[in-house]
This record gives structure tokens, sequence and C-alpha cells, in this order.
């Protein structure tokens, strides 16, 4: 098992942040590699709530099967994703929890557990999916932080 962990912070209000988690067209505009992001079940969100991504790993396109298992609106999101490019899937579990900074804005810690299928090779590519998991995150939350501020600033402006 693989954890990868990150803190960023938001000048925008945990409202404003909390739609491009839970918005399958919003996560596509940040989430590198994402190229659809399906609902799979009746809106509301709620846990329970099931999706499918295609996510481009490689030259490949791969069909991850998610479902929420955490949800509080404006503060909670988790998810599991069930999918991969090998043989035996990879299953992560992702948690995105918000919380509203004294003073304003948001402060968003993430969590990302990946339990890799048994085997020597994936015991060997495990260090190699942390290392490769945080550059990803940090792109990420980069893109988040840019799309969510640069949201914040125009709607502030209007």
């Amino acid at each position: 098992m693989s954890t990868i962990r990150y803190t960023t912070e938001f000048a925008a209000s945990p409202e404003a942040v909390f739609p491009f988690l839970e918005d399958s067209d919003k996560v596509k505009q940040w989430m590198i590699g994402v190229l659809e992001d399906r609902p799979t079940s009746e809106p509301p969100t709620r846990v329970g709530s099931t999706f499918e991504m295609d996510i481009k790993e490689g030259g490949k396109v791969v069909t991850y099967q998610g479902e929420v298992t955490k949800y509080e609106k404006n503060q909670l999101m988790a998810v599991r994703l069930v999918g991969g490019c090998g043989k035996t899937p990879m299953t992560m579990h992702a948690e995105y929890a918000l919380s509203r900074k004294p003073g304003g804005g948001t402060r968003l810690d993430y969590t990302c557990t990946a339990e890799m299928p048994t085997g020597f090779l994936f015991k060997l590519m495990a260090p190699l999916f942390r290392i490769f998991g945080r550059v990803m995150v940090k792109k990420f939350m980069k893109n988040l932080r840019g799309l969510v501020d640069g949201n914040a600033m125009a709607a502030g402006a209007s």
C-alpha cells in the first residue's frame, strides 16, 4: 500500500472550491489525463454514487470504476477507484477534505492511498508510484488552484 498526502490553500471559499471536485466537467479541466468522467448513478452526488473515468495512462485509455465513499457538501468527498492498465486492477482511495481558513479562503487536505496488486513486480513499482504520484498531485493541485482562484477573481470583478 502506498499513500500520498498533499495540502494546498485557495483564496476562494469552500463553496467555490467544492464544485471543482464534484462536477465531472470541472474535474476534466484540472485532472491531467482524465478524458471522461461519467456519472453512472442518478444525481445528486451522495455516498454510494457511482461513476466511470476514462484516464489516459501512457499510450492507453483505461476505464476506472468509481464510487463516492464519503460526502459532506462543501466539506468532504472521498472516492474509491478500481482499474488500471495491468491485468490485475489497482484500487485507489482519494479523499478531499476542505476547511474554511480564518480570515477567508480554503485549506484542502488531500490523501490518496493505492492498494497495489500483489507480486514482486508491483512491490518494485510501489516507490515509483509514490514519486510519480506526488509529481502528478502537485500538477493537479496547481491546475485546480489556478482554475478556482481564477474563477473567484472573475466573479469578484463582475
